[in-house]
């Protein structure tokens, strides 16, 4: 079955572990997409999206489902804002700006459906508290948002290039690990505090690593994936193992042209940036309209 309705690239898709028929996805085209299987019909070629929600300004990162509450997803984007969304309200329940950059990741907390993380091109993730982003605020309610930056739990620092991808630990509330543009893997303690958060640092990919998911069974085993084409699995303390090696004779010049076309567009490579703040932002928005316009 097809669900086709993302007018650009998709770039982020979850299921709801709770209400197991429903996945979110989120997309280029700035949109949040609900689909739910049981609706779709059986025999259905193409399916049709329960709910759109378009409140992000720019490209929709990620998408995830709460653990534990199932009607509660969190998305985060290019516009420097995570939102907090019901599945049954097309506006966003809780939005704040928590990056003065593009947010590109977000994850729930697996034992407290109140805490969650962010990571962004400003090379930092942030913990928060989603019941204290009005107590400071960050966040309203409603769909509003302004700065968050002085209400996080704690800053985690120590990538050297944008926070590609960060994950809660399924055993221990406290564990977050995290893959970025710098070819690292970090693991980090939150219960440390900001300055002493940072557990291990693993740095034997050679490219960009996009992934990483901690083994269910396994309390210090997880994996990640690189644009090096390999895939490694991890046992803390320990030297990786690699389960999917480059292949060099695949390495050619037109696999260098996508990834220096990547770089160049997201901004995000070695001294790249992001959106660094609102007037950026809405300067480079009315450049893409003007160029449109022309055409």
């Amino acid at each position: 079955m097809n669900f086709a309705e993302h007018s650009k690239e998709v770039y982020s898709v979850d299921y709801n572990t709770v209400n197991k028929d429903c996945f979110v996805s989120g997309s280029w085209d700035n949109t949040i997409k609900l689909w739910n299987l049981q609706a779709a019909g059986a025999g259905q070629t193409n399916a049709s999206s329960v709910e759109t929600f378009d409140e992000h300004r720019y490209c929709v990162y990620s998408t995830i489902f709460s653990p534990i509450n199932g009607d509660l997803f969190m998305s985060c984007s290019g516009d420097m804002t995570m939102k907090i969304w019901d599945v049954h309200d097309i506006s966003s329940i809780q939005t704040a700006r928590v990056h003065n950059y593009e947010v590109l990741a977000c994850d729930w907390n697996k034992f407290n459906e109140h805490i969650v993380c962010t990571g962004a091109v400003d090379k930092t993730i942030k913990v928060w508290d989603l019941r204290n982003l009005n107590q400071h605020g960050a966040g309203v309610v409603g769909g509003t948002s302004s700065t968050a930056s002085d209400s996080s739990i704690c800053t985690l620092s120590g990538h050297g290039f944008a926070v590609r991808r960060v994950k809660f630990s399924p055993h221990d509330e406290n564990i977050i690990g995290s893959v970025s543009y710098d070819m690292s893997l970090c693991i980090w303690d939150t219960e440390q505090g900001s300055d002493n958060a940072l557990l291990e640092k693993y740095e034997h990919h050679s490219e960009f690593v996009i992934g990483l998911d901690f083994n269910l069974e396994m309390e210090d085993e997880l994996a990640s994936c690189s644009w090096d084409e390999t895939v490694y699995v991890w046992m803390r303390g320990e030297e990786p193992v690699p389960t999917h090696e480059e292949n060099e004779n695949e390495n050619d010049e037109e696999d260098n042209e996508i990834v220096a076309q990547f770089r160049q567009v997201l901004g995000l490579a070695r001294g790249g940036g992001g959106v660094e703040d609102e007037d950026e932002y809405e300067e480079d928005e009315e450049e893409e309209e003007d160029e449109e316009d022309e055409e």
